[in-house]
């Protein structure tokens, strides 16, 4: 009966709990793996933007925002996948012809609301002045989304959409500069 008594810990607790931190590390890189995958956490931002969806007017506002389009079936997918973790649910409209809509859940709007968060996070601690210091293939990336958008802005079908998605997300916050150009923070 030593381990108990004497004040050492027993082997069996230390299985639990190598065996929660091992399920909690999987739930980790679930999301991570989630988050990463192209075109969820955008899909999520429209949705919780522009509201409920049919399919192809879901698949015409995934106009590539870092250019090129989401396919047919990748939208499938991914709607399907969001349906599986209950953030997006599909409802079906009994109308001549069939209609039918893909909207968040509850779980999803939450999802998206924290989503948010984290962005405005990141974007005060991730201002401009760290552009130096992303990947050079990630700053093409992103040069080529915002001349994709600075296209799509001047198509009025378009417009609208990218307007209330703007209005949505927010604000990147950017530190206040010293006359060296350095943040204050720095200073």
């Amino acid at each position: 009966m030593s381990g108990i008594l004497d004040g050492r810990t027993d082997p069996l607790d230390d299985a639990c709990e190598e065996a929660q931190t091992v399920e909690r590390l999987l739930h980790l890189a679930r999301a991570i793996r989630f988050l990463n995958e192209k075109w969820n956490v955008y899909l999520l931002l429209i949705l919780d933007a522009e509201g409920p969806q049919r399919f192809n007017a879901l698949r015409d506002l995934c106009k590539g925002p870092f250019g090129g389009d989401i396919s047919t079936r990748t939208l499938s997918v991914r709607l399907a996948k969001m349906q599986k973790r209950h953030l997006v649910e599909r409802r079906s409209y009994a109308e001549s012809p069939p209609r039918v809509e893909y909207r968040l859940t509850p779980e999803g709007r939450e999802f998206t609301r924290s989503l948010v968060q984290a962005i405005l996070i990141l974007n005060r601690h991730m201002a401009e002045e760290y552009w130096n210091d992303i990947d050079p293939a990630m700053r093409h990336t992103i040069d080529r989304g915002k001349l994709s958008l600075e296209q799509r802005i001047h198509d009025p079908a378009q417009r609208g959409h990218l307007l209330r998605l703007y209005r949505s997300l927010p604000p990147v916050e950017t530190r206040p500069r010293g006359e060296d150009g350095q943040s204050k923070d720095h200073a």
